[in-house]
């Protein structure tokens, strides 16, 4: 007992002195936009589409979603036969977490990403298509996880703009054209423009992380 009211005695006044995530309160904020994705996609460019939104606390932590859908369908090599072609349309929708660095500084960083699911569509092009066959369209499910590292640029106290660089990790059950999830997977290039309650008085606020 002697012992158990000692430790007492000299935790208390390091537990009263602590700070805490969120030792100030919380103050909620939100922001949406569009977004502009360029990345791989089995070895090759394409444009994606999207938009994103989410609610802060403090104007540092982030919680929301994210979709993005390829702006065209990609033609690719199916690897059955040296003239076999599919047109391929990928999009996914996911929840989006991160953490905003310094949100008070012109220019700070993001780091956080996507988890969710997405969709693949394969279908014969139509110009690849021959009069009388039949050409079945085939559709996957997909695990997409996408971590990203964003930098950003407080235009105004309710714009901001975000460039940065990602990777896109898909997981799926696979198919019979010899396109994998490495295929579907790549690293891109990522821009958004961000509307919104960034921060009541954001020129005030001091970040607890610095650079």
């Amino acid at each position: 007992m002697k012992l158990l009211i000692t430790l007492i005695v000299l935790v208390l006044p390091l537990s009263l002195n602590a700070e805490a995530l969120f030792d100030k309160g919380i103050e909620p904020g939100y922001f949406v936009g569009p977004t502009a994705q360029f990345s791989l996609v089995d070895g090759k460019g394409a444009a994606f589409l999207g938009v994103e939104g989410a609610i802060t606390a403090n104007s540092e932590w982030m919680l929301g979603f994210s979709g993005t859908t390829m702006v065209s369908d990609l033609e690719i090599k199916t690897g059955l036969t040296d003239d076999s072609f599919k047109s391929l349309h990928l999009s996914y929708l996911g929840v989006k977490l991160g953490y905003i660095s310094n949100p008070s500084w012109l220019i700070h960083w993001t780091l956080g990403g996507v988890i969710g699911g997405g969709q693949t569509i394969f279908k014969t092009p139509s110009d690849r298509k021959i009069t009388g066959f039949d050409y079945p369209t085939v559709t996957e499910s997909c695990f997409v996880v996408e971590p990203e590292f964003r930098a950003e640029v407080n235009v105004t106290d309710y714009l901001r703009f975000i460039a940065g660089v990602n990777y896109r990790w898909i997981a799926f059950g696979g198919n019979n054209f010899g396109i994998d999830s490495i295929d579907l997977s790549g690293v891109g290039m990522k821009f958004s423009l961000h509307f919104g309650k960034m921060s009541s008085n954001i020129k005030n606020k001091n970040s607890g992380m610095k650079w």
